[in-house]
């Protein structure tokens, strides 16, 4: 998809639709990009935004059209038919996808050069440690069943926990992802997540220790 900056009306619309930015030059947008759905937006950083032409709807037949409402954006890569609204604080350091639905939370952040939860070092079996599992994107049942009863193989779980370590440092990034067709509502604090396809989080309380949330073809809902 191609990107081109905003054009001169393009920005004054927004600034007359209660948006603001220190440097619009920053900001690049889809070529089809509408900024009538832009509305109390504070951009800060670098932006890029999709195109917004689409309906969603919401319990009781109501209609919503996708775009953005109510928000601050801080060095944030936008899909496309998204919708974005009341953000209290701010959505800062993410890659969000396509036909995603964020609703009043706290904030969206990635604060640092976070693994995202992989290689994290959890007790198992004994909670004084000592039979820790150190969990990443890709762990199963089998491979954390072998890392705590077979510690004695010492060869084998050093090898396992050296390919997680790889991954985790593979992984590492100062820019979190939302995929496409995630939907976030009436969260708190979500800091240094990423969050898969077709998640939905809804009612998550602040600093949720779950780092990496895998949805496809699951309907999350976390209280």
């Amino acid at each position: 998809m191609n990107y081109r900056k905003l054009t001169p009306s393009e920005i004054e619309q927004l600034k007359n639709q209660n948006c603001f930015s220190q440097s619009w030059g920053k900001i690049t947008v889809a070529d089809a990009f509408d900024a009538q759905h832009i509305r109390g937006v504070t951009f800060i950083g670098d932006i890029k935004l999709g195109f917004f032409d689409k309906l969603f709807s919401f319990a009781g037949g109501v209609e919503i059209h996708s775009g953005i409402y109510n928000t601050t954006l801080s060095n944030v890569e936008i899909g496309n038919n998204v919708y974005i609204n009341n953000i209290r604080l701010c959505i800062a350091n993410y890659k969000i996808g396509n036909r995603v639905i964020i609703d009043n939370i706290q904030s969206l952040v990635c604060t640092e050069n976070s693994t995202f939860g992989n290689n994290v070092k959890v007790a198992v079996l004994n909670e004084t440690g000592g039979r820790e599992v150190p969990i990443f994107t890709n762990l199963s049942s089998q491979l954390a069943y072998f890392t705590v009863l077979y510690r004695h193989n010492i060869t084998a779980v050093n090898k396992i926990c050296n390919m997680i370590t790889e991954h985790s440092e593979a992984v590492r990034s100062s820019i979190a992802t939302v995929a496409d067709d995630v939907i976030i509502i009436n969260c708190g604090e979500i800091k240094n997540v990423i969050v898969g396809k077709f998640a939905k989080l809804e009612g998550v309380s602040d600093q949720w220790a779950l780092k990496t949330v895998w949805g496809i073809g699951y309907k999350f809902e976390v209280n």
